[in-house]
């Protein structure tokens, strides 16, 4: 017998219960004409789910992975997945021949064992591969590694964590992952001498080492010198890499074909980086708070359709540039043409709060301080959310009061022109936008969304992270999550990414746990 929950009467003064583990296979929700207020139908008792007890804090959780997701909780990750097949299922940690146990965010999210008593403090991945870096220093990397991205000295697939190097201070990588080559990625680390060290796919000189040969060891960049303050590891096998240095200057290197490093060029190899400090608007004060972009959707040069922004504040000014393809208006400039200088989106005056670009074609979204969202770009499925379906040169201001973005970089690598978007407002609500093949949304359906909608959480959930993972073409599964940690899922169930017992996708979000949390 299904119960049915209406989310909106719970009384928050009721005492925290434990939260039971699902039965069911939730359904679709309904509308109450007498309040206007939504319920929610599954055999489970989900409302028990606002007030349960004892979930740890989430410290981080995978923005735009490919069929798997990670989350870190005091020191430690946590994984699932959906597909079995393929080497992406390497990223379990667990062995290969375990990946099958890791099937389904609401309840099989599962310990990745890092052999070391050190603490994880930054954990994420590069697509089909996945890393950790520990208090000691330590970094540890498993996965697919056909490009040597793992930085182990070979290329074979790594089922289990394997210590790559140790004196590592920070790993970058970016949540970009709109490049149909998951398997063509990298990573750049910094050490403890000062250095930038880069490893995996260098095809179009992303590594900055002055050629294209890839790296199955981390290298040193000695170019870079050893002032390099952080860097923006952007895309896949098309993508490029952002570097700033303590002197403020932005430094760029590898795919440039549609002009997305903002080099006044269009030159598809750039093997070392450059300086393009003033092309950006950049200078002595300004730090690179944000590099957004898209870069292409399937194998060849042809569809990688390289998008680059970049975010830069001297603490009382901020600069917002994007270069690079532009046939849908993503550059926001009022025209359609590719641009290989930098040019200001039409945003207006006043300082920009946070910016993100949704998908590998996508549509731009650049949130004010004064909390106006304002959008622009492709807008096939209802991306800008301005009502419309119709791509956007001219940013307009689709949304006011709003208090966060969360989408950036997420994109399938089979339909990265397809993306979905979600905000929260002053009301501490969730709402979302866009593409909602699956239900990723989150809204009750599966029908594209061309106007912020709310997201069928309960009421108090008060969302702080949203996370996305894809597991197959076309297939999205959005993970929402709050401070006091509790995780709920939608979206593609079709090899179990969400709910291990069924493979109906899930359209109204459901309660996610973590096993002995």
């Amino acid at each position: 017998m299904v119960t049915k929950v209406d989310i909106s009467m719970v009384d928050p003064a009721v005492a925290p219960i434990a939260s039971p583990a699902l039965t069911g296979n939730p359904t679709a929700t309904t509308q109450n004409p007498g309040n206007d207020s939504t319920r929610i139908a599954t055999t489970a008792f989900v409302a028990s789910s606002i007030e349960s007890a004892g979930s740890p804090a989430i410290d981080f959780i995978t923005g735009s992975g490919y069929n798997s997701m990670f989350v870190l909780i005091n020191g430690k990750i946590y994984q699932v997945h959906g597909s079995e097949a393929g080497y992406p299922s390497a990223t379990t940690g667990a062995g290969i021949a375990n990946k099958h146990k890791m099937r389904g965010v609401s309840n099989n999210f599962t310990e990745i064992a890092i052999p070391s008593n050190s603490p994880v403090v930054k954990t994420g991945g590069s697509y089909q591969v996945g890393f950790a870096l520990l208090e000691d220093n330590d970094l540890f990397t498993w996965g697919n590694n056909g490009k040597g991205q793992c930085g182990l000295g070979n290329t074979s697939v790594q089922g289990i964590p394997q210590l790559a190097e140790s004196d590592v201070t920070d790993v970058y990588w970016t949540n970009s992952c709109s490049g149909y080559n998951v398997t063509n990625s990298r990573l750049f680390i910094k050490k403890t001498d000062g250095y930038i060290y880069a490893a995996g796919h260098n095809l179009y000189g992303q590594l900055g080492l002055g050629d294209t040969t890839n790296r199955s060891s981390f290298i040193q960049i000695t170019a870079l010198g050893t002032t390099v303050t952080s860097v923006w590891n952007m895309g896949t096998g098309y993508g490029m890499t952002v570097a700033q240095k303590s002197d403020d200057t932005i430094w760029v290197c590898g795919y440039g074909g549609y002009g997305q490093l903002g080099n006044a060029a269009t030159t598809n190899t750039n093997s070392s980086f450059v300086d393009v400090t003033t092309n950006w608007g950049g200078g002595t004060g300004y730090t690179i708070t944000k590099v957004i972009g898209g870069y292409g959707y399937y194998t060849t040069a042809a569809n990688a359709y390289g998008i680059t922004g970049i975010l830069l504040d001297n603490g009382t000014t901020t600069v917002f540039k994007m270069s690079g393809y532009n046939s849908h208006g993503q550059l926001g400039d009022t025209t359609t043409t590719n641009r290989s200088t930098p040019v200001t989106p039409n945003v207006g005056s006043g300082r920009h709060k946070d910016v993100v670009f949704v998908g590998a074609l996508g549509a731009t979204k650049c949130l004010m301080e004064d909390n106006d969202l304002y959008s622009w770009g492709y807008n096939n499925e209802g991306e800008v959310g301005d009502t419309t379906t119709t791509h956007r040169s001219t940013p307009s201001a689709v949304e006011a009061d709003v208090t966060a973005i969360f989408c950036d970089g997420w994109a399938n690598q089979h339909y990265g022109y397809r993306g979905s978007s979600f905000i929260t407002k002053t009301d501490g609500l969730t709402y979302a936008c866009g593409y909602n093949n699956v239900g990723q949304l989150g809204v009750g359906d599966i029908s594209n969304k061309s106007t912020y909608t709310k997201v069928l959480l309960p009421w108090d959930f008060n969302t702080t992270m949203v996370g996305m993972y894809t597991t197959g073409s076309g297939h999205f599964t959005s993970v929402f999550v709050n401070a006091q940690g509790k995780m709920f899922a939608t979206g593609s169930n079709a090899y179990a990414g969400i709910y291990s017992e069924h493979t109906t996708n899930i359209e109204v979000p459901v309660i996610s746990t973590i096993a002995g949390l």
